[in-house]
């Protein structure tokens, strides 16, 4: 769900209309080859460098490190609830998502650094969420 809004608000695909099925598929293909070509001459360092350049982290980037913070937060937890097949209610989840395992159920509690660790300014947002952890589960 994510990764189609994604497409449809970055429209990637710039190949040319086509008329039969044929042409799409040779299209698609084309387009994939180019595509693993790019990552492929650039190695793992263009990935990086143009990760922020797209999509939510160019977003994110936009932020001050504390919304940041809150919207990594909320991307990992709306992961973990579509993992579920299922939307996060926002009203009871907000800061948490339960999570069937098996036979159990998995309390997640997303807490996440808005930058590299090596700004202090980022690290100062860390803090010690595991000793309040307790707070999110009702007895």
């Amino acid at each position: 769900m994510r990764f189609q809004k994604f497409v449809e608000k970055e429209q990637l695909y710039s190949g040319a209309p086509t008329a039969s099925e044929r042409e799409v598929i040779t299209n698609v293909r084309l387009t994939l080859v180019e595509a693993v070509s790019l990552l492929t001459r650039g190695g793992a360092g263009l990935l990086r460098k143009d990760s922020y350049a797209l999509g939510q982290a160019l977003e994110w980037s936009k932020l001050d490190y504390r919304a940041r913070k809150l919207a990594m937060e909320s991307a990992c937890l709306d992961a973990l609830a579509e993992r579920q097949r299922r939307p996060r209610d926002m009203k009871i989840e907000t800061t948490t998502v339960r999570v069937k395992v098996g036979k159990s159920e998995i309390l997640f509690l997303a807490h996440t650094i808005p930058a590299a660790v090596s700004v202090a300014a980022a690290r100062e947002l860390v803090g010690k969420p595991f000793l309040a952890d307790y707070q999110h589960v009702g007895g």
